[in-house]
């Protein structure tokens, strides 16, 4: 997660939320295409969402707070689950879209309004993506999101190295290329990893096993 906002913190050049909305000329979200691709499945997996919701399987239905509390004790346990996406929707919404900032709108109503858009995007994947397995999701994270994230920082930083302090024209150049990336980055990843993240074996005709044996 924090590898795919380095590359807003080198856009920004600072570690301040407030510096970081102000430094928006463009939406980051159209700068940083790749890193907000792997930012929004790295804090789904931190809260445990679908596709990522691993808690929540089969195997472990019988640990933890399912079992262990009930009534409003295992009640705080979902309200937070709840709550989280709003924060993580906050967050995503200053990072990548401006924050507070909008035409004509009060600043405050922009924010929430946004808050609310992403809030619904996550709705939708955990309503929408299958649960993956856990050896899904560390190959996933280790060998497809880490690169991922390395190559958006080089591009990044080569981009800060070349427009040192860009013009609009320059920021919008910037958008083309990150976007060829990201675009090549994830067809490729896409294809590499169609056969790993399956989530079911193929029959083989005349083998005799069925599903109970796969």
């Amino acid at each position: 997660m924090v590898l795919s906002i380095v590359g807003i913190l080198l856009l920004a050049g600072s570690l301040s939320l407030v510096d970081i909305v102000e430094a928006q000329r463009i939406p980051f979200i159209l700068l940083q295409p790749l890193g907000f691709f792997i930012f929004l499945l790295a804090i789904s997996a931190e809260m445990s969402r679908s596709p990522f919701d691993i808690v929540e399987a089969d195997s472990e239905l019988v640990a933890g707070f399912h079992t262990e509390y009930s009534g409003m004790k295992w009640g705080t346990f979902q309200l937070a689950e709840f709550i989280a996406p709003f924060g993580a929707a906050a967050i995503i919404t200053t990072l990548f879209l401006k924050g507070w900032e909008g035409p004509v709108l009060p600043s405050h109503l922009w924010f929430f309004l946004k808050v609310c858009f992403v809030w619904f995007v996550l709705l939708w994947i955990r309503a929408t993506l299958p649960r993956l397995r856990m050896d899904q999701i560390m190959g996933l994270a280790w060998k497809f999101l880490l690169p991922l994230g390395l190559l958006n920082i080089f591009v990044t930083a080569a981009e800060v190295l070349v427009w040192e302090d860009p013009t609009t024209s320059q920021l919008w150049y910037m958008v083309g290329i990150n976007w060829v990336v990201a675009i090549v980055c994830l067809v490729v990843s896409s294809h590499l990893a169609s056969d790993k993240l399956t989530t079911r074996l193929p029959l083989t005709p005349g083998s005799g096993r069925g599903p109970s044996e796969l």
